[in-house]
């Protein structure tokens, strides 16, 4: 490689970095105003939705109750450094979008405080780690495999 194409991609290095940090700063503001979008509903407001029997109609009012009550911006593992990245959002609004109307989840070494509890709209989910976390109406709960 000469000298003069090695200067040229050094001279287009940081154009590429303002371009990649741009992309990333638009994705996150969209996922703030997505975020916003859907909070300005209230969960009081969700419980008079009609209680229809029709299955896309109780899906609606699941997947509305996770974004009222996921804490969105808080998302990551509770006491790390991880707790307030921004993947971790648009990682939850990824799969309001794709999986809506998945079946099961499964998180492979997930946390103490696992990523997957704020996607309450899937009935089965799994967290695969050297411990066990239930789900369901009662609190996490955490114990130690030997």
């Amino acid at each position: 490689m000469n000298a003069t194409r090695r200067t040229r991609i050094i001279a287009i290095l940081p154009f590429a970095m303002c371009a990649i940090g741009t992309l990333v700063a638009f994705t996150n503001f969209m996922a703030l105003q997505q975020y916003n979008a859907y909070h300005t509903l209230r969960e009081e407001d969700l419980e008079t939705l009609t209680d229809n029997t029709d299955a896309q109609s109780r899906l609606l009012k699941k997947l509305a109750l996770s974004l009222v009550r996921a804490p969105v911006g808080q998302l990551g593992p509770e006491n790390t450094q991880r707790k307030h990245l921004r993947y971790y959002n648009s990682l939850f609004f990824t799969s309001l979008e794709f999986g809506m109307n998945a079946k099961s989840l499964i998180e492979v070494g997930c946390a103490s405080d696992p990523f997957i509890q704020y996607l309450d709209w899937v009935d089965r989910r799994t967290c695969v780690a050297p411990y066990y976390v239930k789900y369901g109406g009662e609190a996490m709960k955490t114990r130690t495999h030997s």
